[in-house]
């Protein structure tokens, strides 16, 4: 299919989808594995729409492709995360009953972290902490070190990212 055809289909499933669907969450997590960055970029925002906070099964999602071999895949599981905790919970993940659990930030933050550490693209490292600074406020020392990690590496792309 087209990638005209996958954009109408990650849009339809944005408006049709029940909340936390298992089939319509894996369906767009899917697709933050597209070849086109647009099907990417609206699959990460359309996630974001149909999940509950703290919809766990999702962050895992999501945070597989972390690890995916393609910088663009990597990418996009950023923008997801930051679609996710941001946008969507306010930067607060809930629990099942809507009480904040603080855990589940600094464990997005810790996610991303361990996961891009030293990624080989710098728009990745780049976004990655672009990220954290939006999720971590007030900052904490956990969310303050890897960035402050980052300002003393020996290699200077990881330290200008």
């Amino acid at each position: 299919a087209s990638a005209q055809v996958r954009r109408a289909a990650v849009a339809a499933m944005r408006r049709v989808a029940p909340l936390d669907d298992p089939g319509a969450v894996a369906a767009l997590a899917a697709r933050l594995e597209d070849s086109s960055a647009e099907v990417r970029s609206q699959a990460a925002e359309a996630l974001a729409d149909i999940i509950s906070n703290g919809n766990m099964n999702a962050l895992m999602m999501v945070s597989f492709r972390l690890q995916h071999a393609e910088p663009c895949v990597r990418l996009s599981g950023v923008d997801a995360l930051h679609w996710m905790a941001v946008v969507r919970w306010g930067g607060k993940v809930c629990d099942a009953a809507g009480t904040i659990e603080e855990s589940g930030v600094p464990m997005l933050v810790a996610a991303v972290c361990c996961s891009l550490e030293e990624d080989p693209s710098a728009s990745v490292r780049r976004a990655a902490m672009l990220m954290i600074c939006s999720v971590a406020k007030p900052a904490t020392l956990e969310t303050l070190l890897p960035i402050c990690a980052r300002l003393g590496h020996s290699d200077d792309a990881i330290r200008s990212s």
